[in-house]
């Protein structure tokens, strides 16, 4: 008889450290992959030490209320032993009924314990894969919900829609994989392992970078889109050219139509449901096409999700630019457009500049209302204030200092190191909806050529 247990979180040292001292060790074959894994403060064990200690203190002060408490454990805390015969007892389905109760198990932890069933049924050394892989994988994603919906985004690859959240991750493997082989599992355990960075780049491609700039800077781009419907497909691109599959230029092609296709989707605020079918299955069907480029255009013409040129210009043109709850995107789009007017081929340190000015405030003082006159009335004013007409780039302290001031006092704020500030500050008109209008229209030009398709 043996127990077919270990840590699904890399828990035993710390739990060995909590129950016997925080310098000891135990002596054990897997005490240096378990030093390893173990970072103190990001781990459950230590939370929930920390959390049990600050109650103990509060909570149970006095002898008679920590008597209580220890009579509570020992007569509440029970350990179920359920002998199983493995040639009538389905495990699993025992595993996930019982632990069902109460708390729910992550869709991780489902997961991870049908991978490893038939590892350690075929007495592989399922230690070293669960530390090597499984364990490893959760590290560098370094969080449990961003690992599950990292599993999420790669099941989906290759599947009609999107898989559910949660549970359904699981539930849509094991529906797939019900005679799951030794050898089976292990490859899955390798596809996990072998994707989490390129997964941790997409999600995070200024602290962990891909190793060619010209695609890390479209998924800085793509990042700021915040479409997470486009992750399967955006991870499938990558894998392939992990594999040699995709060359780098048919990769940062790929990548900048998904890009061109967020932007203007965004930007015209038209439903993404369709991501959900399109996005996942995308790159088999288009991989082997003659034209790959030709075939992803037609993908989303099929979709129903292609913007036409027009469609994007009047969304520049009319849409709101400033979207409070989504700033990054509102602040690439400054920037790329900025860019297109710095006519000396050096761009200035757009970290520094990183605030969104409206030149025409979001809320009119009397001075603002009465240099407006009619248009101060206007229903539509609100929406206008927000184009991208009205905005510029500003450091905070100029931005904070430029506040409600009449536009000629603000203006004359304005730092010219971002191009959008200079042509504010060098404006001599009266600065009312037809000059926010006649600018919307002037940058929604330049966002068409900044934005555009490729030729095919």
């Amino acid at each position: 008889m043996k127990l077919k247990v270990f840590s699904s979180k890399g828990d035993r040292l710390p739990t060995y450290r909590v129950a016997f001292g925080t310098d000891t060790n135990p002596r054990t074959t897997w005490l240096q992959t378990d030093l390893q894994m173990y970072v103190p403060g990001k781990n459950g064990v230590d939370a929930f030490q920390k959390y049990a200690l600050k109650k103990l203190k509060s909570g149970f002060s006095d002898v008679p209320a920590l008597w209580q408490l220890a009579q509570a454990i020992l007569t509440c805390l029970k350990i179920v032993w359920i002998p199983l015969d493995e040639q009538k007892d389905d495990a699993q389905a025992i595993f996930e009924s019982l632990n069902d109760k109460g708390m729910p198990l992550t869709a991780s932890e489902l997961l991870c314990n049908y991978l490893f069933r038939p590892i350690m049924d075929a007495k592989e050394n399922s230690e070293e894969l669960h530390n090597s892989q499984w364990l490893a994988a959760i590290r560098l994603l370094d969080d449990d919900d961003r690992f599950e919906e990292y599993l999420r985004h790669l099941i989906s690859i290759g599947e009609t829609k999107m898989v559910g959240k949660h549970r359904k991750v699981y539930v849509h493997f094991k529906g797939k994989n019900r005679n799951l082989t030794s050898g089976q599992a292990k490859q899955y355990l390798a596809d996990i392992f072998g994707s989490a960075p390129l997964y941790r780049t997409i999600k995070d491609p200024l602290s962990y970078p891909h190793e060619h700039e010209a695609i890390n800077q479209l998924l800085i781009a793509i990042s700021n889109t915040r479409m997470e419907s486009s992750t399967p497909f955006v991870l499938s691109v990558l894998r392939a050219h992990a594999a040699g599959t995709l060359s780098d230029d048919s990769t940062r092609a790929m990548l900048r139509e998904t890009l061109i296709l967020l932007v203007r989707r965004k930007m015209t605020e038209l439903g993404t449901t369709e991501y959900d079918k399109m996005f996942p299955s995308l790159l088999g069907k288009i991989i082997n096409e003659p034209n790959p480029i030709k075939a992803l255009r037609d993908g989303f013409r099929s979709h129903a999700v292609w913007i036409s040129d027009q469609e994007f210009e009047e969304a520049v043109k009319n849409k709101r630019a400033y979207r409070t709850n989504d700033l990054a995107f509102s602040r690439m789009m400054l920037i790329e457009i900025d860019k297109r007017f710095q006519t000396h081929g050096q761009f200035p340190d757009y970290s520094t500049v990183g605030t969104i000015e409206h030149v025409i405030p979001q809320k009119l003082d009397e001075t603002w209302r009465a240099y407006l006159g009619a248009d101060a009335d206007d229903d539509y004013l609100p929406i206008v204030v927000d184009t991208i007409g009205n905005l510029c780039l500003l450091s905070g302290p100029a931005n904070s200092s430029a506040g409600r001031d009449p536009f000629k006092s603000k203006k004359a704020g304005y730092s010219s190191l971002t191009a959008l500030a200079r042509q504010i500050k060098e404006y001599t008109g009266r600065w009312d909806m037809k000059a926010v209008r006649e600018r919307s229209e002037k940058l929604g030009k330049e966002a068409l050529g900044i934005w555009s398709w490729a030729k095919v």
